[in-house]
């Protein structure tokens, strides 16, 4: 069975676009989830800022226990913006950072083994 070269470019841009619209379609789908766990990955990190909530892994729901353990803990949150804006609440959580951190593969091999030389010495 031969195909034409014509047939096989027609058939990888039609699957190429279907893979992509499934893509930005399962993006869509999972982005409130991914808004949820970076919430409270946050609250996690306060409450580790504060020696709290470190029985995390024994607990049955992750998202319950941190909520449950961040109310009870942490009475107030708030945050300053650049104009001196005082934010309050669940905007404190949507805070968008204004630059992205990447690691370099220069960046990352140093930590690598300065994580292994502190664990050596």
């Amino acid at each position: 069975m031969n195909k034409s070269n014509t047939y096989i470019f027609i058939y990888s841009t039609v699957l190429v676009a279907l893979v992509a619209t499934l893509l930005a379609l399962a993006a869509n789908v999972l982005k409130p989830f991914q808004q949820k766990n970076l919430e409270i990955a946050k609250k996690l990190e306060i409450l580790h800022s504060v020696n709290k909530g470190w029985d995390v892994s024994t607990a049955d729901s992750k998202n319950a226990y941190v909520d449950g353990e961040y109310a009870k803990y942490i009475t107030e949150s708030l945050a300053v913006n650049y104009k001196g804006d005082t934010l309050k609440g669940s905007m404190l959580f949507r805070l968008i950072p204004t630059t992205k951190w990447t690691k370099t593969p220069l960046s990352a091999l140093i930590q690598y083994i300065y994580a292994i030389w502190r664990t050596a010495a």
